[in-house]
């Protein structure tokens, strides 16, 4: 119990200005079925916005439907789950990396500060539950 509690701190320790929060996630996937997402969602303004879509598979599929809810064009480049503890009940660690799609609305390129290049900027986050 204190592994689950010290994991869920850590979590939530870096989380400063939360523009968008997630308030509502069904996700529905199969053998014979389509990855079907519908995320509800509180933006800076307060309000709530729903939104469904369908992906290659689950996460794809909930990272389409915030695309569409926030505006903003961005490529799943990277997902990896690890357990945090052990057991039947135990936490894991969800890490994802995204880009804005070449391209797209969002594509905006930045200099490397080291090699002077431009590359397009990635993020990363991460979350436990």
């Amino acid at each position: 119990e204190d592994e689950d509690l010290e994991s869920l701190v850590l979590d939530q320790a870096g989380n400063i200005n939360n523009l968008w929060t997630v308030t509502g996630l069904q996700v529905s996937t199969g053998m014979s079925g389509i990855p079907t997402a519908t995320v509800k969602m509180r933006g800076p303004d307060m309000v709530e916005r729903y939104m469904a879509s369908t992906g290659t598979g689950p996460v794809d599929a909930v990272y389409k439907a915030i695309d569409q809810i926030i505006g903003i064009s961005i490529e799943l480049e990277s997902y990896s789950l690890s357990s945090v503890t052990e057991g039947i009940e135990a936490l894991a660690v969800t890490r994802v990396g995204i880009a804005a799609i070449e391209g797209g609305p969002n594509d905006v390129p930045s200099i490397h500060s080291q090699f002077g290049v431009f590359k397009n900027r990635q993020f990363s986050g991460s979350g436990s539950d």
